[in-house]
């Protein structure tokens, strides 16, 4: 034993079992750490999908106002990102990337009331969105 001591205490580096205590220690760091991270992208990308449904609303509201001052306002009903109608191209201008984004607009009798954006995952977000409160009387 003193023999293997001697032998052991001039050689440098490291044992397997230091190497495999390492190992273990990244992967349990790798363990905890990932779905903090993954948790953290979601919540970028929905406050990312929020932040585009507020500016596409907006935007809409500036394009409705600046149309009906013009003496073109739009009709009520659904417009469409990919129709290419008035309110849909000032919303373009007034807001560049918007082109890329697949929306809806809803106009009625008194402006635009919401916006419909169809998300990358395929997630419909309304802005403003819609109340569930209920009142009784």
């Amino acid at each position: 034993m003193l023999k293997l001591m001697k032998r052991l205490k001039g050689k440098k580096g490291f044992t397997l079992i230091e190497l495999i205590v390492v190992i273990a220690i990244l992967g349990i760091l790798a363990a905890v750490i990932t779905p903090t991270v993954l948790n953290f992208v979601n919540d970028a990308r929905d406050a990312r999908d929020e932040a585009n449904a507020s500016g596409l609303f907006n935007a809409a509201q500036l394009a409705y106002v600046t149309l009906a001052q013009d003496g073109n306002a739009p009709a009520t009903g659904d417009y469409d990102s990919e129709d290419g109608s008035d309110i849909i191209q000032a919303i373009e201008s007034t807001l560049p990337g918007s082109e890329d984004l697949t929306y809806t607009v809803q106009v009625g009798a008194n402006g635009v009331e919401y916006i419909e954006l169809t998300t990358d995952g395929g997630e419909i977000i309304r802005h403003p969105a819609v109340s569930t409160t209920t009142t009784t009387t």
